[in-house]
Formats: structure tokens, sequence, C-alpha cells
């Protein structure tokens, strides 16, 4: 039996060791779970805070784009409704207004304006028609109301008053009286009216 030397047997006890403290598992410590939870929040704050970062500058540009198309849209409207010459060009204008969601004051006013004063019967009636799409905005219903009493042309007159009847807007009846005791009102008008008064009460 060959027995081994003391050299041997410390060499195999490193040996042994060495292979020990490989195969030894890995404890993670409370203070080791700490950091990577913090780097796993972290994470996700600066994920968040970039998402809505880019969302806020996406929703500004937006709004800014909206704003520009509205104001070219608000020129384009001015410049041809100055247009004394051309009655299709100013319709053209009125319609323009058409893909506007959310007039401003000025839009609204020109509107008003075109309906109340525009030579073309045809530029008033496509005035009323854009108006009509926004009817509950106060001033557009004011306005309706004023220019029926006050309207000039039959055609429009007309329209105003069917408009107003189909709002079932009570508070015209007694226009509508003074309109079916006027001189100078041609008979289809105050047959329009008479009509209003029998609906409306």
């Amino acid at each position: 039996v060959v027995i081994p030397s003391d050299a041997m047997i410390t060499r195999y006890d490193q040996w042994l060791d060495t292979i020990q403290s490989k195969t030894k598992p890995q404890v993670i410590t409370l203070k080791s779970w700490y950091k990577i939870a913090a780097a796993v929040l972290v994470l996700v704050v600066v994920g968040i805070s970039s998402i809505v970062i880019h969302t806020v500058i996406k929703q500004k540009q937006e709004l800014a784009r909206v704003k520009a198309e509205l104001e070219s849209t608000k020129q384009l409207v001015i410049t041809n409704l100055s247009n004394t010459q051309s009655a299709s060009q100013r319709i053209s204008a009125v319609y323009s207004t058409e893909d506007i969601a959310e007039p401003d004051h000025d839009i609204i006013q020109l509107l008003i304006k075109t309906m109340d004063e525009d030579p073309s019967s045809n530029v008033r009636m496509a005035s009323l028609d854009a108006l009509n799409k926004f009817y509950t905005i106060p001033e557009v219903r004011s306005a309706f109301i004023r220019s029926m009493k006050y309207q000039k042309d039959p055609v429009v007159q007309i329209a105003l008053i069917q408009l107003l009847v189909q709002r079932k807007e009570k508070i015209i009846v007694d226009d509508l009286q003074t309109i079916t005791a006027q001189n100078g009102i041609i008979k289809a008008v105050k047959d329009e009216a008479y009509k209003g008064i029998f609906k409306l009460t």
C-alpha cells in the first residue's frame, strides 16, 4: 500500500477546497435586493418620464399646427369676403369655414356680417348655413333672431324663420306677428311668419 506524502495530502485538500468554493451557492443579501429594486425603479421612472415628455411635445406641436391652420383659413376668409366683384369667391370663402371645428370670434362675426349685408342672396344663404352649424354659440343664436327682424332679403328672411321655428324658439313669436302686420313685406314671408306662429303657439 502506497501512503501519500504530507505534501500530496495538502495539495489534495487545497484542490478540494477550490472545487467546493466554486460550487458554493451565491447568497443575495437584503442590501443587494435594495440595489436591484432601486435600479429597476429608476428605469421605470425614466421610461415613464420619456413617454410623458414625448406626449406633451406632440400635443404642443398639434396645437400649434391647428392654430396655424385656423389663422390661415381666417386670412383666406377675410380676403375672399372682401372681393366685391366675385360672389362665387365669397361663397367659397364661406364654405371654407365649415372645416373649422371651433371658429373664433372674428370668424363668427365675419359670417354674421355676410349674412346680414352681402349683396348676393346666395352668399347670404351660404353664411346662414355655415352659422347654423354653430347655433349653440350664444352670439350666433342672437344674430339669427336679430337678423330675422331686420333682414331685407326675402329668401334669407324665410330661411331664418324656418330655422328658428325648427329650433322651437318661442321668443320670436312677437317678432313674427310684427312681420305679418308690416307693410312692404311680401306675401311669401308673411305666410311663413303665420306658419311659424301656428307651430310655436
